[in-house]
């Protein structure tokens, strides 16, 4: 069963958006990586949310705008609006703490 709260991952997939930690955020800019630029989010716990998990304090988020192509920049999103990295981002994304997103290998055949 999957959690009803955040699980401190510093990277968030709202379909369709993708919204990450100001730590994620800046590292990825310093990295240089391509096919990602980042904006300003609002973001707030709702009252279920103050409900289930009263002492949970979110960091700052950015809005992570992914503009890059699947298989060619190191951010790119796949038909059904999947994300797809490089394998250098994906050592990033580790080291920074996301462990709860489901890695696949990409494929470029467009199909999944």
């Amino acid at each position: 069963m999957r959690s009803k709260t955040w699980l401190g991952d510093p990277l968030l997939a709202t379909f369709p958006c993708f919204i990450a930690t100001e730590e994620l955020s800046q590292a990825i800019e310093q990295a240089g990586f391509t096919g990602v630029r980042f904006a300003p989010v609002e973001m707030s716990i709702s009252e279920q949310g103050r409900d289930f998990a009263p002492e949970l304090v979110l960091p700052s988020f950015r809005w992570m705008q992914v503009h890059g192509h699947a298989g060619e920049d190191d951010f790119g999103v796949q038909k059904k609006y999947r994300l797809v990295v490089s394998q250098r981002a994906l050592v990033l994304l580790r080291q920074l703490g996301v462990k709860y997103a489901e890695v696949e290998n990409f494929d470029d055949s467009g199909e999944a």
